[in-house]
């Protein structure tokens, strides 16, 4: 019997989360090629991994939009969805766009505020946004008789957080969130913990903290709860994890090491902080 599995997407009608929506629901309508794809490389076909077909998207997203909208904004800026591919997958979007629920921005910094001013987590405790977001996966899975749900992080990065020794045990951790201990928390750690409180898998493609520290590796454990990720690698940070192995295995010295961001999308918006 085949499985079905939904991917929840937190920061779901960014420019990366969109991309790899309309990316996927392409592949499944045959109106693109699995071009890129490491999974469709032949030493993968015994393995039996899910179908595009077996994949249900939804998430949360601060900002009043939907799939359709993000996708058409994403198209006529860059040219990466083009109007084949988007009126393709339109009703695909307009359907998935039905899974989208309001996300919280806590400590995610000034640029993140600019965008969604009125996050929904103003008015609710520490626990009542941990609750709150599961809820919504919960219904999620319900809605669409999921066999499991995979939390994607996605959203802006946040500004840098050093975690406070009570995040390196269980206990005192979940006493600052009892507490309500606002200051303390930013949204990335709220999302990862309703992921391991609902024993969803979480993976963190950014390099907001997430579930990267102790207590919540060791909460992780006890729910039975895969976790993995800070940051993914595409562009500029994939190429440097190719040429440094490269150049020392010719040898070389690396004196120096320049790289220059072009911050496209909202990223220059959400950076743009000293």
């Amino acid at each position: 019997m085949d499985r079905k599995v939904g991917v929840w997407i937190v920061g779901a009608c960014g420019s990366v989360a969109t991309c790899a929506v309309v990316g996927a629901e392409a592949v499944k309508s045959g109106v693109a090629p699995p071009t890129g794809l490491v999974s469709e490389r032949p030493e993968f076909r015994d393995l039996e991994l899910l179908r595009f077909d077996q994949i249900v998207f939804g998430g949360h997203e601060i900002r009043k939009t939907d799939w359709v909208a993000a996708a058409e904004e994403f198209g006529r800026e860059n040219g990466v969805i083009t109007p084949q591919i988007l009126e393709a997958v339109r009703p695909a979007l307009a359907r998935l766009s039905e899974n989208l629920r309001p996300g919280v921005t806590l400590n995610s910094g000034a640029g993140v505020r600019s965008i969604a001013p009125d996050a929904a987590e103003k008015t609710l405790s520490l626990r009542g946004m941990v609750d709150q977001i599961k809820k919504d996966v919960a219904e999620f899975r319900k809605n669409h008789a999921l066999d499991e749900v995979v939390v994607i992080h996605l959203a802006s990065v946040e500004p840098y957080f050093q975690p406070p020794r009570e995040f390196n045990y269980v206990e005192s951790f979940l006493a600052l969130l009892e507490a309500d201990r606002r200051d303390l928390f930013p949204a990335s750690v709220l999302y990862a913990l309703a992921a391991v409180e609902s024993g969803c898998p979480y993976v963190n493609f950014t390099p907001c903290i997430g579930a990267s520290f102790p207590a919540m590796d060791a909460l992780a454990r006890r729910h039975g709860v895969p976790h993995a990720g800070r940051d993914g690698k595409t562009g500029e940070t994939l190429m440097k994890t190719t040429l440094a192995p490269m150049f020392v295995a010719r040898n070389l010295k690396v004196l120096s090491w320049e790289g220059y961001n072009m911050l496209g999308n909202r990223d220059g918006k959400v950076l743009d902080d000293p």
